[in-house]
């Protein structure tokens, strides 16, 4: 169909429309005035419960069929893609038949001007597409059920343990990809700040597959945990690992990394114990007779 706009001097007849009568589509013309008041409706209407008579009578207007979650929206492009000059546009919405039964369809328009170019009527045609519609709704709910199940998966693949006071475990187990890197880093910033925990400790022992992606994701949370003044420490590194870390530019200083996650517990809670004697010993000493004198 041309761009350009039709001018309509008279309104032309619409022939063979009676092909229409006995099918799925409704062939319309609408004044364009408030309400797109009817001036032809096919008999194939009466498919939708209304009958011809109805519609051009204004007995039944047919903006009164357009659901009222809808009709504001339905007007507001009518009224957008006439006013842009269009020549046609395409319409999905749902419709109330009488009765009560809801309907999605198909509306594809036309619309007529004077020689003026200032729109007069708009020809178009309706068809119901409920059962695509349903089959969409019930795809997108499929699709929104296996995200969820996908993040169920990862997290339960990557569960956050907290072994110790302030000391959580991350086991990282089966392939890292971007997506699982983010969310885990999402949940294991989360938990630390939760918690409050001051040491975090990634087991790679479960990890199948190691290449430069996969190295640069796991760097990536470890850097993301030094930013919040967390210690960690790696464990399980397998050699395919090792020569990975090796061959990126970053660098794991001050990031231990030890066999295992026994010898890394063992590693943080020796050094917590120094700590905290460290700290008794700077204390300054009060004997108890200095305790007992009075100013």
């Amino acid at each position: 169909m041309s761009d350009a706009t039709s001018t309509v001097p008279e309104l032309p007849r619409l022939p063979g429309v009676d092909l229409f009568d006995d099918s799925p589509v409704v062939v319309f013309r609408w004044q364009a005035a408030a309400g797109w008041p009817v001036v032809y409706v096919s008999n194939s209407v009466r498919q939708l419960g209304v009958e011809p008579a109805q519609l051009l009578s204004g007995e039944v207007p047919y903006s009164s069929l357009v659901h009222p979650d809808d009709l504001a929206r339905v007007a507001q492009e009518v009224g957008d893609f006439t006013a842009a000059g269009r020549t046609n546009f395409e319409q999905d919405y749902r419709l109330i038949l009488p009765g009560g039964r809801m309907i999605w369809i198909y509306d594809y328009t036309r619309v007529l001007r004077d020689a003026s170019g200032n729109a007069t009527h708009y020809d178009g045609y309706i068809f119901d597409i409920t059962q695509r519609k349903n089959v969409e709704a019930a795809l997108q709910v499929r699709v929104r059920e296996s995200e969820a199940q996908q993040q169920a998966i990862a997290s339960m693949s990557s569960p956050i343990i907290e072994v110790w006071d302030g000391v959580l475990t991350l086991p990282v187990i089966g392939v890292m990809n971007s997506h699982r890197a983010q969310l885990m880093s999402q949940q294991l910033l989360d938990r630390v700040i939760q918690t409050r925990s001051s040491v975090v400790v990634l087991d790679l022992t479960g990890m199948e597959i190691v290449d430069t992606h996969t190295t640069s994701h796991l760097l990536r949370i470890v850097q993301a945990l030094r930013l919040l003044g967390t210690r960690c420490a790696l464990c399980g590194i397998s050699p395919h690992l090792a020569q990975s870390i090796a061959h990126l530019d970053i660098s794991l200083e001050g990031v231990p990394t030890v066999s295992t996650l026994k010898a890394a517990l063992r590693m943080f809670i020796t050094e917590s114990a120094i700590e905290s004697s460290r700290s008794r010993s700077s204390q300054p000493f009060s004997s108890p007779q200095t305790q007992r004198r009075k100013p």
